[in-house]
């Protein structure tokens, strides 16, 4: 049996004995007492954060058999820089994250990343968007692309830029713009001494998408939106004899709306087709998506979201791993100062053209304890589950963490 979004908003508006909220969630309310005041410079506001940790991860190397287990420690200074100004809007950030294994050093990493994001505020409504990042990480050892046998996470670099123009002009609004993300592979080390390049899986992509909705009531819209893009990578055939570059689009058409105080959201369906070199298959269909949050009081905000997506993969004849996905969570303010947030997550990926499919969940619960302005701790458990029709890619992993976070 399918249960529509619009279903199970009709079905929470109706919901007996519910009292109006604010329409501000849990998480973004302010909280003057607990929040960090940042230091003042000039027109401009910093905001250093140190986040230091420690964990226990079940299965390190997300394994079916002969899984390991380990401690580690997280180290994670943060500086975000944000103007103070009533018009037009300048931001600046700078994080690096620090990986330490006790046991098993080869998991040890270090990610880190700069980026600026900046708003021009042309007239009343018009405003032009824009975000340039570098972002140096690493491939998770859950993904299915991390190649069987490596020694050590496979690292990788992503140059992302975006830019939106904005008109609202009341009933009418508007937007077009576009992405663009430069992906670098490092060699991945495998376990032997080996050593595997990924230069078949530099790429560069680009997206345009453009969006018009109309206002048809208080609360109520409806809109049409449109994407285009094209993935171009450097090597014209990957590993496996495979031509991976591929073009698309996606049109749909959605409605944003607020059931009273108490809900609110976003759903939209349309159509979606990413062309691929033969002998790759191409993929088309149904596109949807949903994202709904419901306030019940003050002291609860629950999330759910639904979507469909295409990832690009490298598993063998597999053109996009085609994700169906869907994420509920619920946020708790238990006291003013402790915050209980807890979520499940679901992903069904069919690999198209391989007879791999994986199915994935997980859960998650975390208690956050607001100390003072300057400290916050956190206490957390994760947990995920692959069930994969390829023999050997199953696994299950439990972690623990305890953070603190130190601010300015």
């Amino acid at each position: 049996m399918k249960i529509s979004p619009f279903a199970i908003a009709a079905f929470l508006a109706a919901w007996p004995g519910l009292v109006a909220a604010d329409e501000m969630g849990v998480m973004e309310r302010a909280r003057p007492d607990y929040d960090p005041k940042g230091l003042p410079l000039g027109g401009f506001r910093l905001y250093p954060t140190l986040d230091v940790g420690v964990a226990g991860d079940t299965n390190i190397y997300r394994t079916e058999a002969g899984t390991v287990g380990d401690a580690y420690f997280t180290i994670a200074p943060n500086l975000d820089l944000k103007s103070d100004w009533t018009n037009n809007l300048v931001e600046v950030t700078a994080a690096v994250s620090h990986y330490r294994y006790a046991e098993h050093d080869t998991e040890s990493h270090t990610d880190w990343n700069v980026g600026g994001h900046g708003r021009l505020d042309i007239l009343r409504g018009t405003t032009v968007d824009g975000e340039v990042d570098y972002v140096a990480t690493h491939e998770p050892r859950y993904s299915p692309d991390e190649p069987n046998g490596a020694a050590e996470p496979t690292r990788y670099t992503n140059v992302h830029a975006e830019g939106t123009f904005n008109q609202d002009a009341g009933e009418i609004a508007f937007s077009f713009g576009g992405t663009l993300d430069r992906l670098n592979y490092d060699p991945s080390l495998l376990v032997g001494g080996a050593v595997l390049p990924n230069d078949d899986r530099d790429e560069l992509k680009y997206s345009l998408h453009g969006r018009i909705s109309l206002e048809v009531s208080d609360g109520y819209s409806f809109f049409v939106r449109g994407t285009y893009n094209n993935r171009a990578f450097d090597l014209q055939t990957d590993r496996n004899g495979f031509n991976r570059g591929s073009h698309g689009y996606s049109v749909d058409g959605g409605a944003e709306f607020r059931l009273t105080d108490l809900l609110k959201g976003e759903a939209y369906a349309g159509y979606l087709a990413q062309d691929f070199h033969t002998p790759l298959p191409n993929v088309s269909g149904i596109d949807f998506g949903a994202k709904l949050t419901w306030y019940p009081d003050a002291l609860y905000t629950v999330h759910l979201s639904a979507e469909r997506r295409l990832t690009d993969t490298t598993i063998f004849a597999a053109s996009v791993s085609d994700d169906r996905v869907v994420n509920f969570g619920v946020d708790y303010e238990l006291l003013r100062n402790v915050i209980v947030q807890g979520g499940v997550n679901y992903a069904s990926s069919r690999f198209v053209g391989a007879a791999r499919n994986d199915t994935v969940w997980g859960a998650s619960l975390q208690a956050q304890y607001l100390i003072n302005e300057n400290m916050r701790a956190t206490l957390g458990y994760d947990f995920s589950n692959r069930a994969s029709s390829e023999a050997g890619q199953n696994f299950r992993d439990h972690t623990i963490h305890l953070d603190l976070k130190l601010a300015l």
